[in-house]
């Protein structure tokens, strides 16, 4: 294998160039780098529970005595 001179084939500039644009006929060369993924950095747990109207209570300043129901869904004794 031959050693990579980085000179374009005049001598006259770099052939390998760090810029934002490529010529249409230049070979588009990139570099991607990442972090370990990891449950700190690439998890986020997000707690929607309380928009279920089963799963919340209102707090409406009373005691409210709850049953479960033949599915498990808690209701009141007004089956609410």
């Amino acid at each position: 294998m031959k050693i990579f001179q980085n000179k374009t084939q005049n001598n006259n500039e770099k052939a390998v160039k760090v810029g934002k644009v490529a010529p249409a006929d230049a070979a588009n060369i990139a570099l991607y780098n990442q972090d370990k993924i990891t449950a700190s950095n690439s998890l986020l747990v997000t707690d929607i529970s309380q928009k279920i109207k089963e799963n919340r209570i209102d707090n409406d300043s009373h005691t409210t005595l709850m049953i479960a129901n033949e599915l498990g869904i808690l209701e009141d004794l007004n089956r609410k």
